[in-house]
């Protein structure tokens, strides 16, 4: 959408390509309002922001942290920059969590801090390789002592790398990489359900963007037409006012709305049966009617 936006405002897509995206971003809002096909993440990132929206109210107003620069990691960033959440990120080095906030957004802190400052957060997303549990059992029990909010940590470290008995922590609420695939695949078997919607709508879509597209090889005909019956229209009109020696500027805009009318309800029949025989796919009534109006392609 953006693409196409930057390309008319530049004047590097042409009639033909204009049409054919806006039918097809239309298309494209119909299928997912009506079909709802687009609902429910099937991204882990989009997943694990999501299930932390529904399990931490007002998250914009808590304290996010994200444990990670790796692809999993970039997956959650994305989805919380995109929503518009505030978050911290950390890594084995500063270095590599200012790099990654730089791009993707986030606030580097360092790892050092975030060991000893688990308390701090209400949203925890892990997203490391390390091969141990970077979040322990006695880290977080002793970190949620005088903690009065609880926290969401959702691990999606492959292994896990958050010990499971800080799930029996009082306050702490954990979800692993194994239960939000499980809930990524219900909501990929359920847009797998949806497609012989979506192909329903696309396959009575396609007939109207084709006569749409082959509408368009009549328009530079019709223009033309259009334009030099117009020109001649002007031209008759201004001798007929001097011939008349008429100056009441209310009688000329009578005189020229009349030839107007004229003109268009002469021209607009032909040309709309133009239209429709080129719909149809009808060259042969379009090559003809070049030649009756002496109308020449421009290369």
């Amino acid at each position: 959408k953006e693409s196409i936006s930057v390309a008319r405002q530049s004047k590097a897509s042409g009639k033909r390509l204009n049409k054919l995206f806006d039918r097809s971003i239309r298309i494209g809002t119909r299928i997912r309002n009506s079909t709802g096909i687009g609902r429910g993440g099937i991204s882990l990132g989009s997943m694990a922001v999501k299930l932390a929206e529904e399990n931490v109210d007002d998250i914009k107003s808590k304290h996010v942290l994200l444990i990670g620069t790796g692809e999993a990691a970039t997956m959650v960033a994305k989805s919380l920059k995109k929503r518009g959440y505030a978050f911290n990120v950390t890594s084995r080095t500063l270095e590599r969590s200012t790099g990654f906030s730089q791009t993707l957004g986030g606030k580097p802190i360092k790892f050092e801090d975030v060991l000893s400052g688990f308390n701090n957060y209400e949203v925890i997303f892990v997203a490391t390789t390390a091969p141990y549990f970077l979040v322990s059992f006695d880290r977080m029990k002793n970190g949620m002592k005088n903690k009065k909010s609880g926290t969401m940590i959702l691990d999606l470290s492959n292994p896990r790398t958050v010990d499971e008995k800080v799930a029996t922590i009082p306050g702490i609420k954990l979800m692993n990489i194994d239960q939000i695939a499980e809930m990524i695949d219900k909501n990929m078997k359920n847009r797998r359900g949806k497609i012989s919607a979506v192909e329903n709508i696309i396959s009575e879509e396609v007939p109207i963007i084709e006569a749409t597209m082959k509408r368009l090889d009549a328009e530079p005909l019709v223009k033309d037409v259009f334009t030099n019956a117009d020109s001649l229209r002007i031209k008759e009109l201004q001798k007929a006012l001097q011939m008349l020696g008429e100056s009441d500027k209310k009688r000329i805009k009578i005189i020229e709305d009349l030839t107007k009318a004229v003109v268009e309800s002469i021209v607009s029949i032909p040309m709309n049966n133009l239209r429709k025989a080129s719909e149809q796919g009808n060259p042969e009534l379009l090559e003809i009617a070049s030649k009756l109006f002496n109308y020449r392609k421009n290369e």
